[in-house]
């Protein structure tokens, strides 16, 4: 277990981390855990808090394959009763969390890192994944991401995010510098993604502001700032994406899959999902090309 990690090495020591020391950890504790939890713990979390049972993560940046890290990771929750405890984290699940284990704080707040017990039920070994807790989860348009197949997995992939020979040891596509006409055609399908909800809603506010002549003037006064608001922000993310630099690579969708209404795009030689831009009356289906970005995204890109 952990072959070819010292796990040693992954913690960061401070008078914080204190916080989620969770002492000393012996197997009935972790038997009452997991009575708690309804799941069996993946064996290689119980050998990691039995080594550290629990602390804060020096080595927070998780390399993903052939993609930008993750890099929103604070602490590993130990096995315990206090606050930052995988015991006290979860006390307050709801009926759509009883597949989720919360086990890992993020620096944002925004995020909960978990295992995910869904795909392998309660006593299988579970995928780790990152949701954002911002969203009503119980709707079928969660937001959530896969992180690693299992915890080992994802212990395995910690680095320093300052380690940029460790990181690309996990990157194996050959990215190329795009021609203006891909690079246009990159930056049209980012701002075209993006910014489509902001052009309807400026044209709407616009619409409004005439509107508004003739209904009073603090509801025109409103009405001007939020439009000029609207139009500010996005001529700055405009510029931002006709001033960067994209890399790109060429990919072949693997797999489709829908799953409460999302769907989920597999590449074959980027081995992972990503998310595909597709845009209105335009079908993909397995085998398409397509053209990837390191931003994460993907789309169908007709070469002339």
């Amino acid at each position: 277990m952990f072959e070819n990690t010292n796990v040693d090495e992954i913690w960061y020591e401070c008078e914080y981390s204190k916080e989620y020391d969770s002492g000393p950890l012996d197997d009935e504790k972790i038997k009452k855990t997991e009575e708690q939890l309804g799941v069996k713990l993946p064996e290689s979390y119980i050998y990691l808090m039995k080594k550290h049972n629990g602390g804060l993560l020096g080595k927070n940046y998780l390399a993903i394959k052939n993609t930008d890290g993750f890099s929103d990771l604070e602490g590993i929750y130990g096995i315990g009763d206090n606050f930052y405890s995988v015991n006290r984290q979860n006390e307050d699940r709801c009926d759509y969390e009883e597949d989720l284990v919360s086990i890992c704080s993020s620096n944002s707040g925004h995020v909960d890192i978990c295992l995910d017990y869904s795909k392998c039920g309660p006593q299988g070994e579970p995928r780790v994944i990152a949701r954002d807790n911002e969203l009503d989860m119980s709707h079928s348009w969660d937001k959530s991401w896969v992180l690693a197949e299992n915890f080992e997995d994802f212990i395995s992939r910690l680095c320093d995010a300052d380690d940029e020979e460790e990181i690309d040891k996990y990157d194996t596509i050959k990215r190329f510098e795009p021609d203006d006409k891909i690079h246009k055609a990159v930056k049209d399908t980012v701002l075209w993604y993006h910014q489509r909800g902001i052009y309807i809603l400026t044209i709407i506010i616009t619409i409004l502001v005439f509107i508004g002549f003739f209904k009073g003037i603090l509801l025109l006064k409103f009405l001007i700032l939020l439009d000029l608001f609207l139009i500010l922000g996005g001529a700055v993310f405009t510029k931002d994406v006709l001033d960067r630099k994209y890399k790109c690579w060429y990919d072949v969708i693997e797999s489709i899959t829908t799953e409460n209404g999302i769907t989920k795009y597999k590449l074959k030689e980027t081995e992972r999902e990503m998310e595909v831009i597709v845009r209105k009356k335009e079908k993909l289906e397995v085998g398409d090309k397509v053209l990837c970005m390191n931003e994460g995204y993907a789309f169908k890109y007709k070469e002339e």
